[in-house]
């Protein structure tokens, strides 16, 4: 008895650590001139950032096989409020959301914020979005408006770059808020690429702190 006992206690100390490392890693991140961790040189709180809709690529917001919108050119633009550190990760709350070139009309209603997390054993990072809703007037269904919800979803990648020309590659689902229409689908895909513009030239890898 007194053995199992002292079993279980281990398991949930064991537990206990594992829980805390993960939470430690999964908050621990920064954006970095160099790819090193501990990173020297990275970049400081305020730091603006611009991305832009990657030449050649169209975003997609769709559900099945049926596209509501595609747009071939837009800007994200927000500022570092969070340079991350060993106990925060890298927060972004988006100033400009915006799309152009599309063959709806479309406005972003909400832009949101972005969190940005170290992927284990490379450069990259994995990102959030939380409070982001746009409204799309399409064609199928007339007026449909989607959103990330305020508690954040899973957005997409960042891959490091160190000509600095970061990419942002979104793969999300985004649930549907309101409509002029019940026939607006409950969900849609959207997927798109943007590429790094501001900080120009600047090299940006995504390390742990």
């Amino acid at each position: 008895m007194k053995q199992l006992k002292m079993l279980g206690l281990a398991v949930v100390a064991a537990a206990a650590l594992a829980a805390f490392a993960g939470a430690g890693s999964a908050s621990a991140t920064v954006f970095c001139h160099n790819a090193e961790t501990p990173c020297a040189q990275k970049w400081p709180k305020g730091t603006e950032v611009e991305f832009a809709v990657r030449p050649g690529t169209t975003a997609r917001w769709f559900s099945g096989s049926n596209t509501l919108m595609e747009c071939s050119s837009g800007d994200l633009k927000g500022t570092l409020s969070s340079a991350g550190s060993s106990t925060e990760t890298i927060k972004i709350p988006i100033n400009t959301f915006v799309w152009s070139s599309c063959n709806v009309g479309n406005a972003t209603l909400e832009t949101g914020e972005m969190e940005i997390h170290s992927i284990t054993g490379s450069t990259n990072g994995t990102m959030t979005l939380k409070g982001f809703t746009n409204r799309m007037e399409t064609v199928q269904y007339g007026t449909c408006i989607y959103t990330s919800g305020s508690t954040g979803i899973h957005l997409g990648t960042l891959t490091a770059s160190k000509a600095g020309e970061a990419v942002i590659d979104i793969e999300v689902t985004l649930t549907r808020k309101e409509g002029s229409s019940f026939l607006c689908p409950t969900t849609i895909q959207w997927w798109e690429q943007w590429i790094q513009t501001k900080p120009s030239g600047t090299p940006l890898f995504v390390e742990p702190s």
